[in-house]
């Protein structure tokens, strides 16, 4: 759509980049932008620099997405400030909101006097907002559940020179989150393991870590598989809600839309390479059509 910075439209302007062709005119010209290509054109332009990809023109920047993008300091961001308002305390209901996020404490810590940890309060916010924008409370807490288990693997497996990057975005009948970090992708991650070391390829290893009990832990000591990565909780929470599920590792990219989701199941498409590992979660209340403003 005109005017519309989507995910395709960012892998458009990273094959331009590498074959050497000016993007700038093309990216000023933007006006609205998805909330996964927000996350994947920041992690581009960390990866590539400024000089290569440029900033996100004004309209963007001060529209109500990219003023949440840019209420936190992020390197996958919009700016890499140490100055940033402190995280808060409310479960008010918001039509989108960023977290980053280091370390596994972050996540799974409880404070000592039981009160909610900002982790916790996000998460109660984005069930809040998507039950608002038309889900009932059991999906959008599967969608929580399954936006915890995308985080965590980030945290636990990237080992990104820089925090990871979480976002949430809720209204008129849609629900999506991204989780976005600049480490060094499902490949390698895997291949520490010697159960994986035979993978090559990144689109071997995205659907590799989809199957049931893949880690990069390998196989517990009786044989038994591990816990995963978190994958069966994302098919869980996206079944008969028209998802779109998009996962990116490396140089491929592998996209499930409609209502069946498992494994073995979407389309691997090939891209330049772009570091890290990206994953973008939405459901809808209905399918989508052509006039809709796009979701990924």
């Amino acid at each position: 759509m005109n005017g519309w910075l989507t995910a395709e439209q960012v892998e458009h302007i990273q094959w331009a980049v590498q074959r050497n062709r000016p993007v700038g005119e093309f990216v000023k010209d933007l006006r609205h932008a998805t909330l996964p290509a927000l996350m994947e054109y920041g992690c581009l332009r960390a990866s590539m620099g400024p000089t290569a990809i440029p900033t996100l023109p004004a309209a963007i920047i001060e529209s109500p997405l990219g003023q949440s993008l840019d209420e936190i300091p992020s390197r996958i961001g919009l700016h890499d400030s140490q100055n940033h308002n402190e995280k808060p305390s409310r479960v008010d209901i918001r039509t989108s909101e960023f977290f980053s996020i280091s370390t596994q404490d972050e996540l799974d810590s409880e404070s000592p006097d039981l009160t909610p940890t900002p982790w916790q309060l996000y998460a109660i916010r984005f069930s809040r907002s998507a039950q608002a924008a038309g889900f009932n409370a059991t999906v959008a807490n599967g969608l929580v559940a399954a936006l915890y288990e995308m985080a965590h693997n980030a945290v636990e497996h990237a080992e990104s020179p820089c925090p990871a990057l979480v976002g949430f975005q809720a209204e008129n009948g849609v629900a999506l989150f991204c989780v976005g970090d600049l480490g060094r992708g499902l490949l390698a991650s895997l291949r520490t393991c010697s159960d994986y070391a035979h993978l090559t390829k990144h689109d071997e290893a995205i659907a590799t870590a989809l199957q049931e009990g893949v880690t990069r832990y390998g196989r517990k000591r009786d044989g038994s598989p591990q816990s995963g990565v978190g994958f069966r909780q994302v098919f869980r929470a996206l079944t008969d809600f028209n998802g779109h599920l998009r996962f990116r590792s490396g140089d491929y990219c592998l996209e499930m839309l409609g209502s069946d989701f498992g494994p073995n199941l979407g389309e691997f498409r090939g891209l330049p390479l772009l570091p890290g590992f990206q994953v973008t979660v939405c459901c809808r209340t209905r399918a989508n059509s052509s006039g809709d403003h796009p979701d990924v």
